[in-house]
């Protein structure tokens, strides 16, 4: 069913890239992918109920162009500002002592920052394997899911770890 809808979907992509660049301005933590992304999973939820098999195409752009306006207009109510001074407990503790006194916060920050260069510079397949391995899926689990051999597996956590090793 999946690859029934990428199929589907593929020749509206350039359309839906035109579109994201047109919503108008952004916050600072959105990109043209995360609406791109909002858009397909909106696409998704109307394909899987079976809502679009006869709608003309125009149709299905004006759709993604409210889903990319409504995406737009929410996103920025998802983002709450903190003032490191504002006291964040009972006691009136500042947001700024707390994160002095856990060096773990920072230590947590480094690491999604590391795994996200390390994504960036996987291929698709390193990428599929990571995730699975990342739902503690065992290799030969990840190897039956992938139509590939166990041995294929192994060689592209090998090649992962040596990603992740210029990255860090």
């Amino acid at each position: 069913m999946r690859q029934d809808f990428n199929q589907w979907v593929s020749p509206f992509l350039p359309t839906l890239y035109t579109i994201s660049g047109k919503i108008g301005k952004l916050p600072q933590w959105v990109d043209r992918e995360d609406v791109v992304s909002q858009m397909l999973f909106d696409l998704w939820e109307k394909w899987k109920r079976g809502e679009l098999q006869s709608k003309p195409t125009s149709y299905i752009f004006r759709s993604c162009w409210f889903a990319a306006q409504n995406y737009r207009r929410t996103s920025k109510d998802k983002i709450v500002a903190l003032s490191l001074d504002k006291p964040v407990d009972e006691e009136g503790t500042p947001l700024i002592t707390l994160i002095e006194d856990d060096s773990s916060f920072f230590q947590t920050i480094e690491i999604r920052q590391s795994i996200c260069k390390l994504k960036e510079k996987l291929t698709q397949r390193e990428k599929e394997v990571f995730y699975l391995q990342k739902q503690e899926y065992t290799t030969r689990e990840i190897a039956k899911k992938l139509g590939i051999s166990h041995v294929r597996v192994v060689r592209i956590q090998q090649n992962i770890r040596k990603k992740g090793t210029t990255v860090v």
